[in-house]
């Protein structure tokens, strides 16, 4: 039975098509330009390169280049006018309100960032926490960690949580340690990926389908405990 929400906040509490959306990366690479005194074009390429072995662009930053005031990267990428990069979602406070259930919010971004969006949308109020990539000492997701450390301060199973997110590889790091992923895959260019056929993750196109899915995983629940 489903008793807890984990959700990503970038691109999936908001959508993918949001201004912020461009705009956060575009800052990320302007700061490692600048920082390992690189083009703009040569510190896009690097990263590109070098992203695929880490959960984010701080913890590559910080165990190759050893990049250690982590907030001069995190203010850099999510200045306070970032709020104006958001998209209006009409019926977003009311969806989450609806779906009685405890929720948090894990993120590779800082705190202060997913505070300030819940904040935009008059949500915050809707989820218990944020976890975010300070509070797992800079090792996001898909470690492991990142996603046990909520469960074991919220004391709930895996079997218990749904977790959602829009990445495909934080979405498999949730299903290696075992867990119930949920793909929110607004244009489903991300079918393709070779752990969705394993049947275990569901695909979503937005969190306006939630309330549709737990009524699936109840209904299975139920006829489950009718056997």
């Amino acid at each position: 039975m489903i008793k807890y929400l984990i959700f990503d906040l970038d691109n999936t509490i908001y959508p993918s098509t949001a201004l912020i959306n461009q705009q956060i990366p575009q800052r990320m690479i302007s700061f490692v330009a600048k920082f390992l005194n690189l083009s703009f074009e040569e510190a896009k390429v690097l990263r590109s390169q070098r992203l695929p072995h880490y959960g984010s662009t701080l913890e590559w930053l910080s165990t190759e280049h050893n990049l250690t005031n982590y907030n001069d990267f995190l203010f850099s990428v999510h200045p306070e006018e970032e709020i104006n990069e958001l998209p209006q979602i009409q019926g977003l406070r009311e969806l989450l309100t609806s779906i009685d259930l405890p929720k948090a919010i894990l993120t590779n971004g800082p705190k202060f960032h997913a505070q300030r969006v819940l904040e935009f949308y008059n949500i915050q109020d809707c989820f218990t926490n944020i976890y975010g990539i300070v509070e797992n000492q800079l090792k996001g997701k898909p470690h492991p960690q990142a996603y046990l450390n909520i469960l074991e301060k919220e004391n709930f199973t895996l079997e218990e949580t749904l977790f959602f997110d829009d990445h495909p590889k934080y979405v498999k790091g949730f299903l290696d340690i075992g867990g119930k992923p949920v793909l929110v895959d607004r244009n489903l260019e991300f079918q393709d990926q070779p752990f969705l056929t394993s049947g275990k993750v569901k695909t979503i196109r937005s969190i306006f389908e939630i309330p549709e899915l737990l009524k699936k995983y109840k209904k299975r629940s139920d006829s489950h405990k009718k056997i």
